[in-house]
């Protein structure tokens, strides 16, 4: 089956050394991505942009990058402006210790009205890593909707993105919202295969630990639900997340690494789902349009070939090591 090389627009790279390798495992499927900001120092100034856009054409890799910077509460909102003319799409809102390194995030939507308010003017996409950290964690996903709604309602030109998915209440939000305002929401595949057995339900399988964290058999059902549904707010990110071995078996570091497995494992969840006609546009249409991205035109081919998936890619175990997938790159 042939689809056009995907959009991955949600995807931690990281930066330094490890860049180069990151990107070379999701390089055969992956024509543009969105990188996240919240690396060491963050993408939180002008300058830092420009350099990491600088270390990322550097790396010679085929994939077109969408760059995106993080928001924090004191940030002037006539940055915003320059941001976008250092080349800049979007802006990311991480709230404080939501996940890795975004401990200097936002602290309340309502702090950075004028920041909001910026980026609106300026056409920006606003992503959301949306939790409340003062909740449950299995409902930090769901009780941030009234922030989300919040921005929606007083800045109904800003287009926004409820990233990975994790909660089906989540699902319903985004589809009832995305009828009257610009919102969409990435899914992604470990949050559609994973729930919280796989994390802790025999033993404790760190390499399934993520932040928000996977959740219930119906919840993921939904997320699979939405993805196959055909309806443009719902489109691909992996939010694949490199970690060393270590750092995930001894230290809990958050992320799952997706990137290798992630396409031929949408090939098996669509067919499963008698979706495949869909998957193209979940994967390389409907973010395109939202982003107002040009549609490429490379083509990746997929065949039903059966492999296995290495113990270790760059350094980190990725997601359904040791398991076989049935889809693989002709």
């Amino acid at each position: 089956m042939e689809i056009t090389k995907i959009n991955d627009m949600h995807i931690h790279v990281r930066q330094g050394e490890m860049l180069k390798s990151y990107l070379k495992d999701s390089e055969p499927y992956v024509k543009r991505l969105v990188p996240m900001p919240n690396t060491l120092p963050p993408l939180d100034t002008v300058e830092r942009l420009l350099d990491y856009k600088k270390h990322f054409s550097e790396t010679q890799t085929t994939i077109e990058p969408v760059f995106i910077f993080k928001l924090y509460d004191d940030l002037d909102p006539e940055s915003v402006k320059e941001f976008k003319k250092a080349g800049a799409l979007a802006a990311k809102l991480y709230p404080v210790g939501a996940t890795t390194n975004s401990e200097e995030g936002v602290s309340n939507v309502r702090k950075i009205t004028n920041i909001l308010k910026a980026l609106e003017e300026e056409n920006l996409v606003l992503s959301i890593h949306g939790e409340l950290m003062t909740s449950f964690c299995l409902d930090r996903e769901f009780d941030y909707h009234k922030e989300i709604s919040f921005i929606l309602q007083n800045f109904p030109k800003l287009r926004v993105v409820m990233e990975h998915l994790s909660d089906r209440r989540s699902a319903d939000f985004v589809e009832e919202q995305s009828k009257k305002h610009s919102i969409a929401a990435t899914i992604t595949v470990h949050h559609m295969l994973l729930d919280l057995d796989d994390l802790l339900g025999n033993n404790l399988n760190p390499h399934h630990f993520c932040k928000p964290i996977i959740k219930t058999p119906p919840d993921k059902k939904r997320l699979i639900q939405a993805a196959i549904s055909g309806k443009p707010c719902f489109f691909f990110g992996s939010d694949s997340a490199p970690h060393p071995v270590e750092n995930k078996e001894k230290k809990g570091a958050a992320g799952v690494y997706s990137s290798p497995v992630a396409v031929p494992l949408l090939f098996e969840i669509f067919e499963e789902n008698n979706a495949l006609s869909k998957l193209e546009d979940f994967t390389s249409t409907f973010a395109a349009d939202f982003y107002n991205l040009e549609h490429k035109k490379e083509k990746i081919s997929l065949i039903k070939k059966s492999w296995e998936v290495k113990q270790i890619y760059s350094g980190c175990v990725p997601l359904w090591f040791g398991k076989t997938l049935n889809w693989s790159l002709e």
